[in-house]
């Protein structure tokens, strides 16, 4: 009797392992590919209101393509083709986090994965003339 039990425990413990291994496998599968900027938006939680700078912002990403390939890499392309930024990046849980060329990391949160639909979100942070702007992005992509 105890023989059965611990074959019955060895196979959900087997089955789960292959749902985590498929399901991550899925994730990555799906985030593979091209994916051309089409919304941007800034919450701002923190400083001085700046338009210039959300309005840069929002024209990078509305004229950048990001690659994210199949060997762990990412390159972020403006429509001419010049580069933007590249490095590494991987699936951690509903994050995609990408570490670019100079050790800079972010956490992306996946707010939507579909087969040409990409949301993700990020809160940032960053030292202006005017001083401390933070908040919110949320980027938009599809294929």
């Amino acid at each position: 009797m105890k023989i059965t039990q611990i074959k019955r425990t060895s196979m959900c413990i087997f089955l789960a392992l292959g749902i985590l291994f498929i399901s991550s496998f899925a994730f990555k599968a799906d985030i593979v590919g091209e994916w051309k900027g089409s919304e941007f938006k800034f919450d701002q939680a923190k400083g001085e209101k700046m338009p210039a700078l959300e309005e840069g912002g929002r024209m990078m990403h509305l004229n950048s393509v990001m690659k994210i390939n199949t060997n762990g890499t990412y390159q972020i392309l403006n429509l001419d083709g010049s580069m933007n930024g590249k490095g590494i990046w991987k699936e951690k849980g509903q994050q995609l986090v990408t570490t670019d060329e100079k050790g800079n990391v972010v956490n992306y949160e996946i707010e939507k994965l579909s087969d040409n639909t990409l949301i993700t979100s990020h809160l940032v942070e960053m030292e202006t003339p005017k001083g401390i702007v933070a908040g919110k992005i949320t980027l938009t992509y599809s294929r």
